[in-house]
């Protein structure tokens, strides 16, 4: 699973993803923070945080959903990004 959160979201606060991220404890699952976004910012256009979002959903499908579900890396050097995106997984707090 995979949860994208806009750290500044009004519409879905980020304490109600951080609740679904951290009960999900079955399976494999990732928590893109991203600072200062609000609700849609993380899918319009082409400025940030959207290319983050774009390519961390793109790593995270190829990961796990059409590859062999092997860590490779390609998601923490996208979704790490100092002062914009923070991606942690295995219920570790952004």
């Amino acid at each position: 699973m995979l949860f994208v959160q806009g750290a500044a979201d009004t519409i879905n606060p980020s304490a109600a993803s951080m609740q679904l991220y951290q009960a999900d404890s079955v399976g494999i699952r990732y928590y893109l923070n991203l600072h200062g976004a609000q609700h849609l910012a993380s899918y319009e256009g082409d400025q940030s945080p959207e290319p983050i979002v774009a390519q961390v959903t793109i790593d995270f499908r190829d990961q796990y959903l059409a590859g062999s579900g092997e860590e490779t890396g390609a998601l923490a050097s996208t979704g790490n990004v100092p002062g914009v995106a923070r991606l942690v997984s295995g219920g570790a707090q952004p």
